[in-house]
C-alpha cells in the first residue's frame, strides 16, 4: 500500500469518496468521526481537509491514550476512544465537532488562555493534578486533571491547533486528601479526653478539608429523617451515628462513602475509649473509697518503678511511715531498706508477669518511723492491675502485720517443744522408775517362788509377800502404761474373744483384794463374743473392780454386770463403798485423782487406774462414766463398748494355741551383776532340773560361753563395761556347734525397748520382775 505524505489534499477514490484510512475504524469513536457531518462545521467535509489536519487526526484516533484536539480559530473539537470516560454524561457525543467555547463554558475561564498562548506560540506547560471542574452526570463536578497542550501547525507553518494529551486524576487525588485527613483526626483526637473535645478537633479537620465535608451532626435516639441530600452513616461496632453534609461536586461513590465511614469509625473508637477512661476512672475512684476505708493495709502502685499512688491510713501504721512518705514517690524511695530484697523481686515480678502473689507470713527488716530496721511479719496479697486492652498497668497490694500472731505461735512452738523435751524427760524417768523398782523385786519374787517349793510352814507369810509385790509390780505397770498411752505410744493387739473369759481374768487379778477385805462378788455376764484387745479390757475392768474393793468398806458388795443392748456391750461395776461427791464426779478420770481416804483406809493408790480406765476404753472407741448418790451412797462405773463380732472383725486374726511344752534339762547361763537376783533365778531354774551357770560380770560370761555355748542365754540388759545389747552380739559372734537363744532381762518394757532388744539379737524380752510362766514356757528344748 502506498503512503501519500502530501500536504494537498488526497484524491478521492472511486469517484467522490474521500480516503478515510487515516482515521481508521472498529472503535466508536472512529466511527462516529468518519460518519460525523463535517460540512456543517468550520472544518468543511473531510475531503477537503487539509494534510496538517489529516495527520492530527490520525494521531489522535489512533492513539490508545486520551487525546483532545482544538482545530483553528474557533477550536472546533475531535477526541478518541481514550478521553470517552472522561466525558460521563452530557457532553458526547454532541461535543464532537463543537467549538471549544460552547462545550466548555464552565471551564473556559481557566482553560481558554491557556489554549491561546499555545495558538500564539508560547512555551507549553505540564498541569500536574490540576482541578478543572466541569459539568457532567447533571452536575458540576470536581475533577482533577494532568495534561499538558501542544501546538500543531498546519500547511503555512503557523499554529493550526492545538493538541490535548491528558488523563484524570482524581480519584488519586480524592484519595491522598481523605487519607490526610484521616490521619489528622487520628492524631489530633487521640490526646482527647472528652466528648467536646473529640468533636471539636472532627469540626477542625473537617473544616480544613471542605472539597469532602461540608459539615457533620450527631444523632442522638430516634433521629429525624436526613436531610435531602445527606448522608447518614453508623458504625455498629461504635454505635455511633453521624449525618454528612458532603460536596455536591462529587458523586457519593463506594470510596467516598468509605471515607465517610473511617471518619465515623475513628470519632467512634475515640468516644469508646473516653467511655472506657471514664468508666476506669469512676472505677479506681470508687476502687480507691473502698481501699482507703479498708480495715486492712492496701495500697495502689504504678509503673515501672512501681510509684505509690495510693496508701491507706492501715497500710501506713503497718509500714511506719505517713501518706507523705508514699504518694507519688517509687518503691525504692519510700522502702531503700528493701532494695533488692526478696519483697521487692516478687513486687517487680508481679508487675512484670501481671501474676497474682499470695504470700505466707514473711519475715521482712524495715525501719519503723525512722528508727533502726527491725523484724517484723507481714502477708502480702498482690494483685496486677490492667488496662482495658489488656497490659498492666499497676498492682494493688493488701498487707497484714501479723507480727504478733508470729511471735505468739513462736512463743507456742518453744513451749511445746519445752513441753515434748519435759514429756520425754518423765517418760524417761518413769522408765528408770519401772526399772530400778524392778530390779529388787525380782530376786524377791523368785526368792518367793522358791520358798513356796521347799517351805509350807510359812504359806500365809508367803501370800502376804506375794500380795504386796503383786500390788507394788501393779502400780509400776500402772505407771509405765499411762505414760505410754499419753504419748500414744500402745498399739491395741485385738483378736476375737469371749467375753466371759476376759472378765474371768480380770476377777483374777483384782482377787486377792477382794478376798483380803472379805467383800461379796456378785457376777451377770451374758454370753457373747467380742472383738478387742482382751489383755487391756481384762485390765479396764480389773482397775474398776480394785477400785471398788479400795473404797468400800470391808465385808462390803460388788456386783460385775456385762449386758448385751442392740450393738453395744456395757460393763457396769456397783459398789455400796463411801461413794463420790457430786463436786468429784466430773474429775474421778482425771490422773493422779484420789477419793478422800482416813488414813486408816489408805490403799497406797497412786491415782492413776481410772485414768487408765477411760484412755483405754477410748482407744476401743468407748465410753466410761461414773455414778454415784453422794457420799455414803456407793458408786456405779459404766463402760460402754461397740459389739463387733467375730463374723464381723475382718481381718482380724484369732490367737492359736499356745505351743505343746516339751520337758528336758536345757544348758542355762544367766548374767545379771545383781548378785540375788542372778543367784535366785539359777536356784529357781536348778530346782526345775536345769543345768544353770551364773556371771556377774559379761567379760566372764562370754569365757564360759566360749568353752561350751548355753542352749538359752539370759541377759540382763543394764551391765556394768558391756551392755546386755553389745553382749549379745559378741555371743552370737561366738564359734559354736548349736545355736543359742538369747532372752533380755531387763526393768524396761516399753514396745521401743522391745524393738531395741529383736535389733539386737535376743529371741524374747522378760520384764522384771519376771513373769515365772512365761519364763516357764521359754525353758523349752
Amino acid at each position: 500500500m502506498k503512503n501519500n505524505l502530501s500536504l494537498a489534499p488526497q484524491a478521492q477514490q472511486g469517484g467522490d469518496q474521500p480516503d478515510l484510512r487515516f482515521i481508521g475504524t472498529g472503535s466508536p469513536m472512529r466511527d462516529l468521526v468518519r460518519d460525523h457531518d463535517w460540512s456543517s462545521t468550520p472544518l468543511g467535509p473531510i475531503g477537503s481537509w487539509p494534510a496538517s489536519l489529516r495527520t492530527a487526526v490520525g494521531i489522535v484516533m489512533n492513539s490508545p491514550f486520551p487525546m483532545f484536539l482544538w482545530w483553528g480559530e474557533d477550536f472546533v473539537q475531535i477526541y478518541n476512544d481514550g478521553y470517552l470516560p472522561f466525558f460521563g454524561q452530557g457532553k458526547h457525543p454532541r461535543a464532537l465537532g463543537q467549538l471549544g467555547r460552547d462545550c466548555w463554558p464552565e471551564i473556559w475561564h481557566i482553560v481558554g488562555s491557556q489554549i491561546e498562548n499555545v495558538m500564539c506560540g508560547q512555551a507549553t506547560e505540564w498541569q500536574e493534578d490540576r482541578l478543572v471542574p466541569i459539568f457532567r452526570n447533571d452536575r458540576l463536578e470536581d475533577v482533577y486533571w494532568s495534561y499538558s497542550y501542544s501546538p500543531v501547525h498546519g500547511e503555512d507553518g503557523d499554529v493550526a491547533a492545538v493538541l490535548v494529551v491528558c488523563t484524570e486524576t482524581t480519584s488519586t487525588v480524592l484519595a491522598k486528601r481523605r487519607r490526610a485527613s484521616l490521619d489528622a483526626l487520628h492524631l489530633r483526637v487521640q490526646h482527647c479526653h472528652t466528648f467536646d473535645d473529640v468533636f471539636a478537633e472532627a469540626r477542625a479537620i473537617a473544616a480544613g478539608n471542605p472539597r469532602d465535608i461540608i459539615g457533620f451532626d450527631v444523632c442522638h435516639g430516634d433521629a429525624a429523617p436526613a436531610p435531602e441530600g445527606a448522608v447518614r452513616i453508623r458504625d455498629e461496632k461504635t454505635r455511633l451515628t453521624l449525618t454528612f453534609e458532603p460536596s455536591p461536586r462529587l458523586p457519593m461513590d463506594a470510596s467516598y462513602r468509605a471515607f465517610l465511614e473511617q471518619f465515623t469509625t475513628a470519632l467512634g473508637s475515640t468516644m469508646l475509649r473516653i467511655e472506657g477512661e471514664l468508666t476506669l476512672r469512676l472505677a479506681n475512684d470508687q476502687r480507691d473509697r473502698l481501699l482507703l476505708d479498708a480495715p486492712v493495709g492496701t495500697a495502689v502502685l504504678v509503673g515501672d518503678d512501681l510509684r505509690y499512688e495510693l496508701a491507706n491510713a492501715m497500710y501506713c501504721q503497718i509500714t511506719g511511715r505517713t501518706e507523705e512518705h508514699f504518694i507519688g514517690k517509687p518503691f525504692a524511695q519510700v522502702f531503700p531498706e528493701l532494695v533488692g530484697s526478696d519483697v521487692h523481686q516478687v513486687f517487680q515480678q508481679v508487675y512484670k508477669d501481671g501474676t497474682p502473689y499470695v504470700s505466707e507470713a514473711t519475715l521482712v527488716r524495715v525501719s519503723f518511723w525512722d528508727q533502726p530496721p527491725e523484724d517484723r511479719y507481714y502477708i502480702f496479697n498482690l494483685s496486677p492491675l490492667r488496662l482495658l486492652n489488656g497490659p498492666v498497668y499497676g498492682l494493688m497490694a493488701i498487707a497484714i502485720d501479723v507480727t504478733q500472731q508470729v511471735q505468739g505461735r513462736n512463743q507456742i512452738e518453744r513451749l511445746n517443744a519445752d513441753l515434748h523435751r519435759a514429756a520425754r524427760t518423765k517418760d524417761e524417768f518413769l522408765a528408770m522408775l519401772g526399772h530400778e523398782l524392778r530390779n529388787p523385786l525380782a530376786p524377791i519374787v523368785t526368792a518367793l517362788n522358791l520358798m513356796k517349793m521347799k517351805d509350807s510352814n510359812t504359806r500365809a507369810e508367803q501370800a502376804v509377800i506375794g500380795r504386796q509385790v503383786e500390788h507394788v509390780v501393779r502400780l509400776v505397770d500402772d505407771l509405765l502404761d499411762i505414760s505410754r498411752i499419753t504419748s500414744g505410744k500402745v498399739e491395741l493387739r485385738k483378736s476375737t474373744v469371749v467375753l466371759a473369759d476376759v472378765l474371768k481374768k480380770s476377777i483374777e487379778m483384782a482377787g486377792p483384794l477382794i478376798e483380803q477385805k472379805r467383800h461379796r462378788l456378785s457376777v451377770e455376764i451374758a454370753d457373747v463374743t467380742w472383738y478387742g484387745d482382751p489383755a487391756r479390757l481384762a485390765q479396764v475392768v480389773s482397775n474398776l473392780l480394785s477400785n471398788s474393793a479400795r473404797y468400800t468398806p470391808a465385808g462390803g458388795s460388788i456386783h460385775l454386770a456385762a449386758r448385751v443392748d442392740q450393738r453395744t456391750i456395757t460393763i457396769t461395776v456397783t459398789d455400796n463403798g463411801q461413794g463420790i461427791a457430786a463436786a468429784r464426779l466430773p474429775l474421778v478420770f482425771d490422773l493422779f485423782v484420789q477419793g478422800e481416804q482416813d488414813v486408816d483406809r489408805a490403799k497406797g493408790g497412786l491415782g492413776i487406774g481410772l485414768a487408765l480406765v477411760k484412755n483405754l476404753v477410748q482407744m476401743h472407741e468407748g465410753s466410761v462414766r461414773a455414778e454415784s448418790g453422794g457420799p455414803g451412797a456407793g458408786s456405779t462405773f459404766t463402760v460402754t463398748l461397740p459389739l463387733v463380732e467375730a463374723a464381723q472383725a475382718a481381718g482380724a486374726r484369732a490367737v492359736g494355741p499356745a505351743a505343746p511344752r516339751t520337758e528336758g534339762s536345757l544348758d542355762v547361763l544367766v548374767v545379771d551383776d545383781n548378785r540375788d537376783a542372778a543367784d535366785s533365778l539359777a536356784e529357781f531354774l536348778r530346782a526345775k532340773g536345769h543345768v544353770v551357770k551364773v556371771c556377774y560380770d559379761p567379760v566372764d560370761a562370754l569365757l564360759i560361753a566360749g568353752d561350751r555355748m548355753p542352749d538359752i542365754a539370759i541377759l540382763d540388759i543394764g551391765l556394768p563395761g558391756i551392755d546386755g545389747y553389745e553382749l549379745a552380739q559378741r555371743l552370737l559372734a561366738l564359734p559354736r556347734e548349736k545355736e543359742v537363744r538369747l532372752v533380755a532381762l531387763t526393768g524396761y518394757g516399753r514396745d521401743e525397748d522391745k524393738v531395741q532388744s529383736a535389733l539386737a539379737g535376743f529371741h524374747s524380752h522378760l520384764v522384771k520382775p519376771i513373769d515365772i510362766d512365761e519364763l516357764e514356757n521359754l525353758m523349752v528344748r
